[in-house]
């Protein structure tokens, strides 16, 4: 293969990279044009390596649609990157966060897709359906992970519109969405434990305690019906599977026909997302390991009833 050959093999590798991190992106086109500042009918050629790209061209690509150029020339076996949002350390840092998640999603709803979930703890998505139970978590990550001086108090009752807004964006982003979340009698453990550990230092009311397991509470019923009214529904785009315990944290991962994509959690709600195709095939072996072996809450009544039952006995107020 001699050099020129070499330059645009690497070239469609480039953009075949940004068409599956964006899920092949239809106003790819569009974009490059406007990023490089060049006629959409060049931006064309470029896309389709009978242009070439320049040095400039690149960066300024690289750059917006986060893709690392050294990742181009790895080793495909062991060394690969992974691909990190902003770390959460402000209010604004937590809206974009919401918002870009949720654009992504967006993104994903429009190809064919399934979407697997670990929920060693409530998927996050699920905490925003209901205003009380999101203020709580809003509150704990902002506390936790914000450079803030604000105690949890003051970020339980005092959240923004935008924020609010935000929080609602990235909720109905995965209604959206084909999801197979595989749960444990252990899912909501850590967040029983949260809210007492909140109540226990002053920082949360006995009555504002006991409000948000009653919210707890009546998610969960919503969550329980919502796995009623597809029962036995094998194309429902929802469905929640009860395993004895869970090997993983919350982590999720996608799968396309065009590209695999994990997202592997770490500090709350940080996240990592990998596209590395070997690591995404563990991934994806280890899910359909687990939901071979679990029982299906969409197909057994009695299971589900059974289990969204003992959920709830950790927030008797």
């Amino acid at each position: 293969m001699n050099y020129e050959e070499k330059l645009k093999t690497l070239q469609a590798r480039f953009f075949s990279t940004i068409k599956e991190k964006y899920f092949g992106d239809e106003k790819l086109a569009l974009q490059v044009a406007d990023i490089t500042d060049i006629t959409r009918s060049t931006a064309y050629k470029k896309i389709r390596c009978e242009s070439p790209l320049s040095s400039r061209d690149y960066m300024v690509l690289a750059q917006h649609f986060g893709i690392s150029l050294d990742a181009l020339i790895l080793p495909e076996e062991t060394d690969f990157l992974v691909r990190r949002q902003n770390y959460i350390r402000s209010e604004k840092d937590l809206i974009n966060y919401l918002t870009n998640t949720a654009e992504e999603l967006r993104r994903l709803s429009s190809v064919p897709h399934d979407f697997y979930y670990a929920a060693r703890d409530l998927p996050v998505f699920l905490f925003f359906r209901n205003e009380t139970v999101m203020r709580f978590k809003v509150a704990l990550w902002l506390t936790e992970l914000s450079d803030s001086d604000e105690d949890f108090k003051n970020f339980y009752h005092i959240i923004s519109r935008e924020l609010l807004d935000a929080c609602k964006t990235f909720s109905d982003g995965y209604r959206m969405l084909k999801r197979h979340e595989i749960w444990s009698p252990d899912t909501m453990n850590n967040f029983a434990n949260q809210i007492n550990y909140y109540e226990e230092i002053g920082q949360l009311s006995s009555s504002d305690a006991n409000d948000i397991r009653h919210a707890t509470a009546e998610l969960l019923d919503d969550v329980c019906n919502e796995m009623k009214q597809h029962e036995n529904d094998s194309s429902s785009s929802w469905h929640i599977y009860e395993v004895d315990y869970l090997l993983m944290s919350n982590n999720g991962l996608v799968i396309t026909p065009r590209k695999n994509v994990a997202y592997i959690s770490y500090s709350g709600i940080n996240y990592l997302r990998v596209d590395q195709h070997d690591f995404c095939k563990d991934l994806e072996v280890s899910f359909l390991q687990q939901k071979a072996n679990a029982t299906s809450l969409v197909a057994s009544r009695k299971s589900r009833v059974l289990f969204f039952q003992q959920l709830k006995e950790k927030f008797k107020a």
